[in-house]
């Protein structure tokens, strides 16, 4: 789901710049939790493992957010818990690299992982939004297209490899 963009549903919402800022601060303290969280998990159960629950942690979280935009504690708290799943990819794939690649190919294998998984994929979901946007949808039908390329990805999960 496109971060860019989550301060402007919030702020669509609850029509205030500040209410936005403090939502978006608060909500954001789940990542700063999950970080150490997920890597935990990684090294205890693996980096697939570990992916595939943040993946259905992060759907779950999010739909919440999406479905209840309005009920403020649900929204706040569903969204939290949302970046406690979903901002959390660094520990994982960069641990996930390490289980699985070959020593002499970390760097490398951690450039493409990062660098044009993680990078590339946020920019083609802000791409995306920003396409729906210019042909008039609105900024939740462009979230739930992202959602469903979420939840395709997430059962393809399976197809990610054990190791090298």
């Amino acid at each position: 789901m496109d971060k860019n963009f989550h301060k402007v549903l919030v702020y669509q919402v609850y029509l205030s710049k500040e209410f936005t800022g403090i939502f978006l601060t608060v909500g954001f303290l789940g990542s700063v939790f999950g970080q150490p969280v997920f890597g935990w998990l990684t090294e205890r159960l693996g980096g697939r493992a570990t992916f595939a629950l943040s993946s259905v942690l992060s759907l779950v979280f999010f739909g919440i957010f999406l479905v209840y935009p309005r009920n403020l504690y649900l929204s706040l708290f569903s969204y939290t818990l949302f970046t406690f799943a979903a901002f959390t990819a660094f520990p994982i794939l960069l641990g996930y690299v390490g289980q699985v690649f070959p020593k002499n190919f970390f760097t490398v294998a951690n450039s493409y992982v990062w660098g044009v998984g993680n990078t590339v994929g946020g920019a083609a979901g802000t791409a995306l939004v920003t396409a729906l946007l210019g042909m008039n949808y609105d900024l939740t039908f462009s979230f739930l297209v992202l959602f469903g390329i979420a939840v395709v990805s997430t059962v393809l999960t399976p197809l990610i490899p054990k190791n090298v």
